[in-house]
């Protein structure tokens, strides 16, 4: 992941005017590049992610959060360019499914707030697509083990099914 560091105006032009704002609603405050160098993510100050096709400029993926402190400031790609991992002023990394659109995030990862203090200025994937790494304001950095979390995700999944509950 080739990550591109800075504040970007909310009408940020990428790859030579494939995509061509605007593309948020809000300024952009980080982009990345995935591994097979198809898809750029942008993440903004208003919890907005959304993954763009570098072929045609369009939008492939987007979600957004709907909390009080939800300005996104970093993101990546999973090795098989099949996961997304976020983080921002809520100290919460947040782990998304690309095949699912407008959802809530797979699981959020906690740990920066544990401090009181602490946005998520990085995140990442290892190589083994398994675990996710954010790195805080507070001076930590996190290792969240998603092989685990998508083990209880699962479990909770079935639960609710069989309970008849409906998120």
């Amino acid at each position: 992941v080739f990550p591109v560091i800075g504040q970007a105006p909310s009408d940020s032009i990428v790859t030579n005017a494939l995509i061509r704002g605007p593309m948020h609603g809000d300024s952009v405050t980080y982009l990345s590049l995935a591994g097979d160098a198809a898809s750029v993510l942008s993440v903004d100050n208003s919890g907005t992610a959304k993954v763009w096709s570098l072929a045609d400029g369009r939008t492939r993926w987007s979600a957004a959060l709907s909390t009080s402190e939800n300005a996104l400031l970093s993101g990546g790609f999973s090795p098989d360019g099949r996961f997304l991992v976020t983080g921002g002023l809520e100290g919460v990394a947040y782990w998304w499914d690309l095949d699912q659109t407008n959802l809530p995030p797979l699981a959020v990862l906690p740990g920066h707030r544990i401090t009181g203090q602490g946005e998520i200025v990085a995140t990442w994937f290892a190589s083994d697509g398994r675990t996710a790494f954010s790195a805080g304001s507070d001076g930590t950095i996190r290792r969240h083990n998603l092989e685990e979390l998508s083990s209880l995700t699962g479990l909770i999944s079935l639960a609710e099914r069989r309970l008849g509950i409906s998120r």
